[in-house]
């Protein structure tokens, strides 16, 4: 227990150990006079210049006295004062300690930042000259070209700017082995997909209505306010007579398929189909290759029995030829499938929909039993 004290003056009343200033300092108790590591007391971050100047209680006296209130002490105001010194100490010493770790780390970080620095200059420099090498044809080579420039573009339908990078032809003199590197920023409207009327019209008109817009809300004017109306009503006229003409225009090149008419349709009104069938597929053929794959799948299972079967007795009725689906009946044609009962199955062919319902309901309550 911290503030038992040591039996010799020269033993740490906490950890029992012999007192050596050489490996750590020592604080005396100012009521029982004994001595601590100050390792031992929490008290390292003071340095051992002040430790003479500290007047300072060990755990055992501190609790006596606060156990006992009317015991007399000398100096008790003054015993609080250089205790709240004390604290002040400690917290001065782990602020100069904090302040060096931190003047080390930032010192390490700035010479790592200035190396890395380094390091990518000498890079990209290289990379510069070695494109260059590739670009220039031989040595008396005197134009330059491929070089590349940033495009910022606007997204009109999304509000998104995008940064494309596309070729620049322009021819740059290499004078004395050096590049003159010209970035050139120009603005470029995007067809978006939902949108491919969209085209340098529309988008100057935009830009007219968006820029008497601003003057009208900085100003408050009449006459602001007019000019953006009348902005307002041209872009509405721009983009109504471009959707008009690129809809003819899509229209006259398909005039000669059907699909694609009704697809510039549904774009028109923004309707979608669902379950379109493929291209060449109708209805028709559609039930005809349904009918013909289920009388393939019931023939392949009568002909995997052998002729003394039992199986075979319960199918004694002659293999059907294939149905033909009626679109002006909306169901089968007359034919032998249609009344023919298949025991083995337990299916009459009928209706396609009311068959599947009542096979549905005869197997769910077969498993119920």
């Amino acid at each position: 227990m911290t503030g038992a004290g040591g039996t010799d003056s020269n033993e740490c009343g906490h950890c029992r150990e012999v007192n050596d200033s050489s490996k750590s300092n020592v604080v005396t108790c100012i009521t029982c006079k004994k001595c601590f590591h100050t390792s031992c007391v929490y008290l390292g971050g003071i340095k051992g210049t002040n430790l003479p100047h500290v007047n300072w209680l060990c755990n055992h006296c501190a609790d006596a006295i606060r156990k006992e209130p009317t015991m007399k002490t000398d100096g008790l105001e003054e015993l609080k004062a250089q205790l709240k010194e004390l604290k002040d100490l400690v917290l001065k010493g782990f602020a100069e300690m904090r302040g060096e770790v931190n003047s080390a780390v930032k010192k390490s970080s700035t010479e790592m930042s200035v190396t890395v620095e380094d390091t990518v200059r000498e890079v990209v420099t290289s990379a510069v000259m070695n494109a260059r090498e590739s670009m220039v044809n031989g040595e008396s080579a005197t134009e330059v070209t491929d070089w590349t420039e940033v495009v910022k573009r606007g997204n009109k339908k999304k509000g998104k700017n995008l940064l494309v990078v596309k070729a620049n032809n322009n021819d740059e003199k290499a004078t004395d082995r050096k590049l003159d590197i010209a970035t050139a920023l120009t603005g470029v409207p995007i067809n978006d997909f939902s949108s491919p009327w969209y085209n340098e019209a529309v988008d100057r008109a935009k830009k007219l209505k968006k820029r008497k817009e601003r003057q009208w809300r900085r100003h408050k004017t009449d006459l602001s306010r007019l000019e953006y109306t009348r902005a307002h009503n041209n872009e509405n006229k721009v983009i109504t007579a471009r959707k008009r003409e690129y809809y003819q225009n899509r229209t006259v090149q398909s005039a000669g398929n059907v699909n694609k008419l009704y697809k510039i349709l549904d774009n028109i009104t923004g309707r979608k189909k669902c379950n379109r069938l493929p291209e060449g597929f109708s209805d028709d053929k559609l039930a005809n290759d349904f009918i013909r794959f289920f009388d393939a799948k019931i023939s392949n299972i009568i002909r995997s029995f052998s002729d003394d079967s039992e199986d075979v007795l319960l199918l004694q009725a002659p293999v059907p030829r294939v149905a033909r689906y009626s679109p002006v009946t909306s169901g089968l044609a007359r034919h032998p499938l249609c009344t023919i009962r298949w025991p083995y199955c337990g299916i009459t062919m009928s209706h396609p929909a009311a068959e599947a319902s009542s096979y549905v309901g005869r197997t769910s309550s077969r498993h119920r039993g």
